[in-house]
């Protein structure tokens, strides 16, 4: 759908007028560009603007300027790179400190002590007894078994999709 036919689309479905339609749809038109028209699981063709106006015309409309605001204000996108780099955190970022919090305080060693922390038996075994859950197809458990360099393996990953 051409950008102006989705503008339309979406003036007619929140009830704006010109005004309206010109500041909103330029601030949209930035955040399609630079993030939402790029999602890869956007249909072939299918841009932001008009899949804003379909999800908007679900609601009541009264109740539609609450669910405009909530993505035009605070709706977080986070882009496949991005994502991919979150992924690829976890284990050293919060996994592996999880971790070491674990152990120095359950054997009551100083957080600082680091070397003493992850060469103590029990830091071993809770890498070894660690299950991680993927609860959807896309949680990306193959991209964090390889960011964790070998510290988790293929047997401490299970997908559950109930």
């Amino acid at each position: 759908m051409k950008d102006e036919r989705a503008q339309q689309l979406l003036a007619k479905v929140m009830d704006w007028n010109d005004d309206q339609v010109t500041i909103r749809v330029q601030i949209l038109q930035m955040l399609a560009e630079y993030k939402y028209d790029h999602y890869q699981r956007f249909s072939p063709g299918k841009r932001f603007i008009e899949s804003l106006a379909a999800w908007l015309r679900q609601f009541d409309a009264a109740d539609r300027a609450t669910a405009f605001r909530l993505v035009y204000e605070k709706l977080v996108y986070i882009s496949d790179a991005e994502f991919t780099h979150l992924v690829q955190t976890a284990y050293p970022d919060l996994i592996l400190q999880e971790r070491i919090r674990l152990v120095a305080e359950e054997q009551g060693i100083q957080s600082y002590l680091i070397n003493q922390i992850i060469t103590s038996s029990r830091f071993e075994e809770l890498k070894l007894k660690s299950l991680y859950l993927g609860l959807s197809d896309g949680a990306r458990t193959n991209e964090l078994r390889r960011a964790s360099n070998g510290e988790i393996n293929n047997e401490q990953i299970w997908q559950a999709y109930e």
